[in-house]
């Protein structure tokens, strides 16, 4: 279990994203996932008054509806931890007082319960200062109806500023943060927003972590890149990315997983963040044959060597800036990231769709986007900030499960992308936007040259070349003599748009 700082909260090591509930998971297998969850120790659920509000017919609110049905018949309010979020949803979008007051007794409502664990404010709002956020934020704590504070997509600068004003007023201060950080998408979080989480003491809850699905070993070649993926994923099939991906197969094969994707990949996706510090990475399924290969991350931990061989491996990826400006754009809340790698923003937004719910166009989507959107670009392209979340999401289950064919995020619109990116609605505003503020994930090397992967006896070195095929040229890879293999996906059908 993983405790959140400066609470009383111990949570499981993975937290279950709410984006594809009333998106791609109807209410009875919404119902089945979260039983399996709990049965299996899980205790964090995270959602937002804006999933899914990207789907056709859906209004948001959709998501907190289910959790809050199945938390009343099952009698379950007590043993979980329920975390939502405000400032994305189309009739509430912003941060002004009387707004977000009133959106959490119409979240309370839909949830059936008359507390919050963790009340996340979705999206930054630039409309409103922070000083009056921050005397927000302790209002919501004194009405007894808020445990506790997080912040979602906010830009390093002002999240900072948060923290300070919180401090300097004798305020409460957030406890947790939702940045969007994955393997190939680590240098906004390691330079910029790690830093806060360390001077403040705060849990951190990622989205995106399987970039879209991009770290499940799917896509190994351009030619695998199709639908809505493209833009959250075209970006990381090169020499840069293929290295990371050649790095993770052989640490697969070890802890669960198929010849180089599936559930192993997912897991040690995952199991790294975890090693670095992550308290529970957010993650979504739509299928509850996906929850065990999300699961797993509770009982895998990866050596000091994998995890100096991974950071290794995606070192183009963390390289800082040696003048940093002010502060990076905002990264959309791809939200969760589901077990095929897609999240809701992006299926939201078009590419993340959690952190992207607002109308800003973050970054998030991890999954393409991101929302938890599942987190995720997703439904709508990543509604979670801009339309969800921040699905991807951002924070739904990113990890793939074994037996299923990789997910789509719920935010993402490929198919077999992981849901538990899914953008948020908002993300883009369509943002993800499904999710959607922001669909598509920023590409983190933007202005780094691309180098070539560093050879490992262990994993095989990439080729060098823009595009690298690792199906033909891994050892061991099917095709290769003597190689088994490789087990086909079931096709997943791609998941709708969302709409901004």
């Amino acid at each position: 279990m993983a405790r959140i700082p400066r609470t009383n909260l111990d949570v499981f090591p993975l937290t279950l994203g709410g984006n594809t509930f009333g998106w791609t998971a109807d209410k009875e297998e919404s119902f089945r996932i979260l039983d399996a969850f709990v049965a299996g120790g899980g205790s964090m659920i995270d959602t937002a008054d804006v999933y899914s509000v990207w789907a056709k017919g859906n209004e948001g609110g959709e998501s907190e509806s289910i959790i809050g049905e199945w938390m009343a018949e099952r009698g379950t309010r007590g043993e979980v931890v329920v975390a939502t979020k405000v400032g994305a949803k189309p009739d509430r979008k912003g941060l002004a007082r009387e707004n977000v007051m009133a959106a959490l007794d119409e979240s309370l409502e839909r949830l059936r319960t008359d507390y919050i664990d963790l009340y996340y404010f979705h999206f930054d709002d630039e409309d409103t200062s922070i000083e009056d956020q921050v005397a927000t934020s302790q209002a919501l704590l004194e009405s007894g109806k808020v445990r506790n504070i997080g912040l979602s997509n906010y830009s390093p600068k002002r999240m900072r500023r948060f923290f300070e004003v919180a401090r300097d007023t004798g305020a409460t201060l957030p406890v947790a943060v939702q940045p969007h950080y994955n393997l190939v998408h680590r240098k906004d979080y390691e330079q910029y927003i790690r830093p806060i989480v360390e001077e403040f003491d705060v849990a951190v809850f990622p989205y995106y972590g399987l970039a879209s699905g991009f770290l499940t070993g799917k896509y190994r070649e351009e030619s695998d890149v199709k639908g809505d993926r493209k833009d959250g994923v075209k970006q990381y099939v090169n020499s840069d990315g293929l290295a990371v991906i050649w790095a993770m197969i052989g640490m697969a094969n070890k802890y669960g997983g198929g010849w180089s994707t599936g559930p192993g990949m997912s897991t040690v996706a995952l199991a790294w963040l975890r090693a670095k510090g992550a308290t529970a990475p957010i993650a979504s399924a739509r299928e509850l044959r996906q929850l065990s290969a999300l699961m797993a991350v509770d009982t895998v931990r990866l050596t000091t060597a994998e995890v100096e061989d991974l950071d290794a491996a995606s070192a183009a990826f963390a390289v800082f800036d040696e003048e940093p400006e002010d502060e990076p754009d905002a990264e959309p809340d791809a939200g969760e990231t589901t077990a095929d790698g897609t999240t809701a923003d992006e299926k939201a937004g078009g590419t993340a769709g959690e952190k992207k719910a607002s109308e800003k166009k973050d970054d998030a989507a991890e999954s393409g986007g991101k929302a938890a959107g599942a987190e995720t670009a997703d439904a709508k392209g990543g509604a979670d900030k801009a339309g969800a979340e921040k699905s991807g999401g951002k924070q739904g289950a990113e990890a793939e499960s074994p037996e299923a064919a990789a997910e789509p995020d719920a935010d993402e619109k490929d198919a077999d992308d992981d849901p538990a990116d899914a953008p948020e609605q908002d993300k883009q505003e369509t943002q993800e936007t499904a999710d959607a503020k922001e669909p598509a994930e920023k590409t983190q090397a933007d202005a780094e040259p691309e180098k070539k992967p560093a050879e490992k006896p262990a994993s095989g070195a990439a080729a060098s070349g823009e595009t690298i095929s690792l199906a033909a040229s891994a050892p061991g890879a099917p095709g290769a003599p003597g190689a088994p293999s490789a087990p086909s996906a079931a096709a997943e059908p791609s998941a709708p748009s969302a709409p901004s």
